[in-house]
């Protein structure tokens, strides 16, 4: 089968298969590597059974600004939003919290983003708050879904 071939075209041969190998593996590397830093926190600790997943993200700009807004819905069971609860040790809400009521309807529309998909009531009924400084977390579980909002201000 090589017969034909001097051993400088084989050599050649071997070198462009390897470096072509190695740049699928950086670039496989790369985008996985990618994928994972820019997924939230939140989206990653969500079941594999989840479904119609969304979510919005908002980041004040500069290098040294920590102020953001986030925003994630997605079906899931009951079962599987107390287990996501706990991972993010959210407590029940409390009106006699020292904490402020969120406001579930404010993101319905963000700057010029309509999110249609965003449909928790007022109720705080049912809502779980973590909340430490000027971080805040609250989520909830309505009409099977999981909706969670989290922000630095």
């Amino acid at each position: 089968m090589f017969k034909n071939y001097s051993l400088t075209t084989r050599v050649t041969t071997i070198l462009v298969s390897i470096t072509l190998l190695v740049f699928v593996g950086i670039c496989l590397g790369g985008w996985f590597l990618f994928k994972e830093i820019t997924t939230s926190p939140f989206r990653k600790a969500l079941p594999a059974t989840a479904e119609e997943v969304h979510e919005w993200s908002w980041n004040e700009p500069g290098p040294l600004s920590q102020d953001f807004s986030y925003m994630l819905a997605a079906r899931i069971s009951n079962q599987d939003f107390m287990n996501y609860v706990d991972q993010f040790d959210l407590s029940p809400y409390d009106q006699q919290m020292d904490v402020n009521a969120p406001s579930w309807s404010s993101g319905q529309q963000l700057n010029d983003d309509i999110l249609d998909w965003w449909t928790p009531t007022e109720s705080t009924e049912g809502t779980y708050v973590y909340a430490t400084g000027s971080y805040w977390i609250y989520a909830k579980h309505e009409n099977g879904y999981l909706f969670l909002y989290a922000y630095n201000i």
